[in-house]
């Protein structure tokens, strides 16, 4: 509910059995961008580890471990790129990054397959509260004017990084191949920048 960008809707019931057949075949394009802590390496990889309810909790997601093998348990696939890389110099790691710019594809759509996968490689989105590791980013110390700035846009950020960028799927009715972008509002570009100046 708090990711910004594209959804779909089907305005009559064919074309949501048609649109629902897509999705469920994985023929959808789907691009988001995230804004992570740290930089996952390498820089563009793949995700494969399937997802399950998280014990009693409905609303969330976790990762199956591989010994395990649950009845509701659902492939996921997301392949990230690390678009950019925020605050270099200043992580405690020489080579690491405070945080960065994550293209997502998705093959599969799982619920919060994002946020689950970069979490569970130790990356999880700004602003995640049911996924992330609460608020700021360790190695930002207050006392220069980039530092202030990145740590107030963290912690003025009131919903996961997380952006629906590119949306593309054939036409339900005629077949055409449709494609939409849409920017990221305010909010995100904001974080970026404060991030960027870093």
């Amino acid at each position: 509910k708090d990711t910004s960008g594209l959804i779909v809707v089907a305005k009559h019931d064919a074309a949501h059995r048609v649109l629902t057949s897509a999705f469920s075949v994985h023929d959808i394009e789907r691009a988001y961008d995230a804004i992570a802590v740290g930089a996952p390496r390498p820089a563009v990889g793949t995700i494969e580890a399937p997802l399950a309810r998280a014990g009693g909790d409905r609303k969330k997601m976790t990762v199956v471990p591989d010994h395990d093998d649950r009845p509701d348990q659902r492939r996921a696939v997301t392949h990230y790129r690390v678009v950019e890389s925020y605050g270099r110099g200043r992580a405690k790691l020489e080579g690491d990054a405070l945080a960065s710019l994550i293209e997502c594809r998705l093959e599969t759509g799982r619920t919060h397959q994002i946020r689950v996968h970069l979490s569970h490689i130790g990356h999880p989105l700004i602003g995640d509260q049911v996924y992330g590791r609460g608020p700021g980013l360790s190695g930002l110390k207050p006392g220069e004017a980039e530092a202030d700035r990145a740590i107030e846009a963290v912690a003025n950020f009131r919903r996961q990084a997380l952006h629906a960028r590119v949306l593309g799927f054939a036409h339900p009715i005629n077949g055409e191949n449709m494609r939409f972008e849409a920017p990221p509002p305010a909010d995100f570009e904001d974080l970026r920048a404060a991030l960027a100046a870093l």
